[in-house]
């Protein structure tokens, strides 16, 4: 019979609840946002797949090189590079980076709490509290230093080779114009893919980054243990091999103790043909593997 649980781990798994709730909008926020890219572009995908669709009736051999030096191509190409440009400074940065605010706070509320909980009573509880102060140098940057920007720039280069990829697998399995249309709106979804799994991992580090700081500032704690999440379908069995072991390293290394699971980026084909990933994202309603950071 396991024991039950002490109320620093309840305060805990609530607070990873909130973390959870958080995550769920970014990804249905941006999702929703990415579609008016699509509605934007659709125009363009539908008079290019329109006109490869024409041309191989006619007895054309499609080739990559050909598509690229198509007029309708380098319209939509353009069109693409501007639209998910404004998407990535307009609306991705800033949104990622108020999350990654929210979940920063989060974590160090988490840790606070859990901490508070620990003594016999909310008035003997003695210890520091950090504010959102001690961590804003990792708001707005990814984890290895760079501007959210300059990571999300790769988002256009995913999308409009998911494009490609999408059309020229249309027209060699005889689809029509408009289902190869329909396939070259998802293709272009694989840079979405991409700026989603930015924004969850991000995120989840801010908050990772704040329980740590609080922890290590608080004066009274001395390491950790693993909390896993055992409710997902897809947990690492390493995962649950570390659920409830000591941490006895270092501070600095408690950020790289955790085993992130998020989509992967291991290439496949889908049932349409085109390029798909691992993990690839429903853009109205994500369909992802939950860990704890």
């Amino acid at each position: 019979m396991p024991l039950p649980e002490s109320e620093a781990v309840k305060v805990i798994r609530q607070y990873r609840a909130r973390m959870d709730g958080l995550d769920e909008a970014l990804m249905r926020d941006m999702g929703l946002k990415w579609i008016g890219i699509e509605q934007a572009l659709d125009a363009d995908i539908a008079a290019l797949a329109e006109e490869m669709t024409r041309r191989t009736i006619q007895g054309e051999v499609i080739t990559q090189q050909m598509i690229w030096k198509a007029e309708r191509y380098k319209i939509l190409k353009a069109q693409m590079q501007e639209q998910i440009q404004r998407f990535n400074v307009d609306y991705a940065v800033p949104r990622i980076t108020k999350a990654q605010t929210d979940a920063a706070m989060l974590g160090i509320n988490a840790a606070a709490e859990s901490i508070a909980v620990s003594y016999p009573s909310p008035l003997s509880a003695s210890f520091n509290r950090v504010n959102i102060n001690a961590v804003e140098s990792m708001i707005g940057f990814a984890g290895d230093g760079s501007p959210l920007n300059t990571l999300l720039k790769n988002d256009y280069p995913d999308a409009y080779n998911g494009v490609t990829d999408a059309l020229i697998n249309g027209l060699s399995s005889g689809k029509s114009s408009s289902q190869i249309a329909a396939m070259m709106r998802d293709g272009m979804g694989m840079g979405l893919d991409r700026s989603l799994l930015i924004a969850r991992t991000e995120t989840q580090r801010a908050y990772r980054t704040g329980s740590a700081e609080e922890y290590r500032s608080s004066g009274v704690c001395k390491g950790f243990f693993r909390l896993v999440k055992k409710a997902a379908l897809v947990l690492p069995v390493f995962c649950r091999m570390v659920s409830g072991l000591n941490w006895r390293r270092s501070w600095t290394t408690i950020l790289m103790a955790g085993v992130r699971l998020s989509p992967g980026l291991k290439e496949q084909r889908n049932r349409n043909g085109n390029r798909a990933r691992n993990g690839s994202l429903n853009r109205t309603k994500p369909n992802r593997g939950k860990y704890w950071g």
